[in-house]
């Protein structure tokens, strides 16, 4: 699954000031985060992505991604979402005078990880097998 977000933060936007953007995803595993900046940021447009109290992107709750022109991600994670309603929290703030920049979020998910399909079908497949066997053998195993 995929969903992406946009938020034009407002020039002249300290730290002390950011923007808190509140966004709700499916429960499952977050596989990739990323942060687009378009040009003419020039790093003074910055951010941090947090799952509960759980800092993404980047790994330290107190710091933070920037750029110009780039796309910033977390490379390939395995972030289990915790709750019915799991919530992501992008802080946002923009120390540029003069412009606002739009920035775009990325996150994508898993709603389980290849290996619990695997271990699901195995299950599925042991129980066919021993249902198949009793009614061959007339319910003796």
């Amino acid at each position: 699954m995929f969903e992406q977000w946009q938020y034009n933060i407002t020039a002249d936007t300290a730290e002390a000031d950011l923007k808190r953007v509140r966004l709700k995803i499916s429960s499952g595993y977050i596989t990739k985060v990323s942060v687009y900046f378009p040009f003419g940021c020039e790093h003074l447009a910055r951010c941090r992505v947090f799952l509960g109290l759980s800092p993404l992107l980047p790994r330290s709750s107190k710091g933070d991604i920037r750029g110009n022109g780039v796309l910033i991600d977390t490379g390939d994670i395995q972030e289990p979402t915790k709750g019915q309603t799991p919530t992501l929290t992008w802080e946002l703030w923009n120390l540029d005078e003069t412009f606002a920049h739009e920035l775009t979020l990325n996150v994508t998910w898993l709603s389980t990880l290849p290996e619990e399909s695997i271990i699901l079908e195995v299950q599925n497949l042991t129980k066919y097998v021993r249902n198949f066997i009793k009614l061959l053998t007339g319910g003796m195993e």
